[in-house]
């Protein structure tokens, strides 16, 4: 389950932001999450990797954006979840197969600390 590496990721990052800036806790967060991301994924991490920590109890905002993805031909398509499955997606107009960026598929937009 990719979701929960993504939410650890972003966690870890804001729990050493909170620890490096002296600041007690979060408040809340938002993320925007491509339409690969199982919003009910990510909530069911947020809850067990903010466990114990300052970002337990934040409200978590979650937003679905499209997210795109442009080959170097100029092409442009929306990524679906077989893409992400392979980790590849494969241009229709030039045959150039891509990797998939994960990480970019939920990225925190805002996180308001108290």
């Amino acid at each position: 389950m990719h979701e929960y590496a993504l939410v650890r990721a972003h966690v870890d990052a804001l729990n050493e932001r909170l620890r490096a800036e002296g600041s007690p806790r979060v408040l809340s967060v938002r993320f925007e999450r491509g339409n690969t991301i199982m919003e009910e994924a990510v909530r069911q991490a947020w809850e067990v990797t903010t466990a114990g920590t300052a970002l337990e109890g934040a409200a978590l905002e979650i937003e679905p954006v499209v997210i795109a993805a442009i080959c170097d031909c100029g092409h442009e398509r929306q990524l679906e979840e077989v893409d992400h499955g392979a980790h590849l997606w494969l241009c229709p107009i030039c045959d150039r197969l891509h990797p998939v960026d994960e990480e970019a598929d939920l990225r925190l937009v805002h996180a308001v600390v108290a």
